[in-house]
């Protein structure tokens, strides 16, 4: 649609991600930002590999003021939220809008957050670059599930953008995982467990799960 036409004439994309507490002339839905978030970046991803050019996220690290009817910035699992539902939909970078004194001096645990975010994709930045991303179907919008596999490692994602819902999970792994579960960021949750090839447990209401497994 009208993203094709951009992205037909770009090298890259950038794609402008500003869901939370929306500007009054946006077409952002606040009922649920999060997977609204998740889904429009996939859409903006599948055109951009139609097309063979890379997307690049625009994540929200600041409240639109007097131009939304509820301003506020996001909050910590907000933003985390918002930036591995962007990789797992296939992003090939992340910009974000932190020059402000505000941020910096007066929202600490969103400041904090913001460059812990940076530090993760730091460390898996070959990953997100060369691994082969692939989608599991886990048969619920606001669960969403990802892995790279890179260097006999899977990398895997668990997203759950519902703000109110735990997620209980059950999803069949490829049989060349072995089972040797490792979390990568000690802030986040390490709730779920691998089971033989089962991937299996309960992710909370906004939360993210990052972490490897060994491959056979």
């Amino acid at each position: 649609g009208e993203a094709d036409s951009f992205i037909s004439i770009s090298d890259a994309c950038g794609y402008q991600c500003y869901p939370i507490a929306p500007h009054m002339n946006s077409d952002w839905s606040s009922i649920n930002p999060l997977t609204q978030s998740y889904q429009r970046t996939r859409d903006y991803v599948l055109s951009g590999n139609a097309a063979q050019k890379p997307i690049i996220m625009h994540l929200q690290t600041f409240n639109w003021g007097s131009q939304s009817s509820n301003p506020r910035y996001p909050n910590v699992l907000e933003l985390r939220n918002m930036l591995y539902g962007g990789l797992a939909a296939g992003v090939k970078g992340i910009l974000s809008y932190g020059f402000s004194f505000d941020l910096k001096d007066n929202q600490a645990p969103l400041w904090n957050e913001f460059k812990s975010l940076r530090t993760d994709v730091g460390i898996i930045d070959s990953v997100l670059m060369n691994g082969k991303l692939t989608r599991i179907n886990t048969g619920d919008q606001e669960l969403v599930c990802y892995y790279w596999i890179y260097n006999d490692l899977y990398y895997m994602v668990v997203v759950n953008t519902s703000y109110t819902t735990s997620k209980n999970v059950s999803i069949a792994l490829p049989a060349s995982f072995t089972g040797i579960k490792t979390s990568l960021f000690s802030r986040m949750n390490n709730t779920l467990t691998v089971n033989g090839t089962n991937l299996t447990g309960s992710i909370a209401a906004q939360e993210v799960q990052v972490f490897s497994i060994a491959k056979f």
